[in-house]
């Protein structure tokens, strides 16, 4: 039976620690098992050839970096995540210029920024990119998980998506971008996603590789729960 998930909203930040949360063990131990290779190959080959969330990086390629598109609508659409009319008029209309300046702070990291290479002042709570989540998150029914995927969908190689499918898997607590952090700065970790890829596109980030591998075996261990 899954454990349940603590119901405060998760903060998107460095949480104040270099390390990764016990929490997390479950993801490295399943990614790095080698008794995983031929499910994990597999599990890649059925997303990017039957799952819709296959198009999340074409969607996300025809958006305006710098600002929030339907485009981004789209790519989240893929994902399974939809956002009703009010939430769509605030995101693209009503509050545009206000997310968008946000988006194009001085310090905001560009398209390019990599979570395994950048500062940790990047992904701290005080942070541009911080900032712009929380700030989604004040928009009716753009909770932690889409607001999330929207800064995913402007930041793909930067930003790991919150899944609650995910959340499950991994038992996971309030952190995230820490964890993840310390996923994709393993250099054992990363030539092993790298090595199980063979059937993923090459522009699908090192973000997405994790989030797909673990997404899949969460939706296997909630159906045999």
């Amino acid at each position: 039976m899954p454990v349940s998930i603590r119901k405060t909203e998760p903060t998107i930040g460095w949480m104040g620690t270099p390390t990764m949360p016990s929490t997390f063990e479950r993801a490295t131990e399943y990614l790095l098992d080698q008794g995983s290779t031929d499910q994990v190959v597999q599990d890649y080959a059925d997303y990017f050839r039957s799952y819709t969330g296959r198009h999340f990086e074409e969607f996300i390629s025809r958006s305006d970096p710098t600002r929030f598109t339907s485009e981004d609508l789209a790519a989240l659409s893929c994902l399974g995540v939809e956002l009703k009319g009010g939430a769509v008029a605030e995101l693209l209309v009503t509050r545009a210029d206000e997310l968008n300046e946000l988006l194009n702070a001085p310090d905001m990291p560009d398209t390019t920024a990599d979570l395994r290479h950048v500062d940790k002042a990047v992904i701290a709570d005080t942070s541009p990119l911080s900032s712009t989540y929380n700030r989604l998150k004040t928009i009716d029914g753009i909770g932690y998980v889409r607001a999330s995927k929207l800064l995913a969908a402007k930041r793909p190689a930067l930003v790991p998506i919150r899944d609650r499918v995910v959340e499950r898997f991994l038992n996971a607590g309030d952190a995230w971008w820490a964890p993840y952090l310390g996923i994709v700065q393993d250099p054992q970790l990363v030539d092993r996603v790298q090595e199980l890829s063979e059937h993923v596109p090459e522009r699908v980030t090192l973000l997405r590789r994790v989030d797909v591998a673990l997404w899949m075996a969460g939706k296997r261990h909630t159906a045999g729960s």
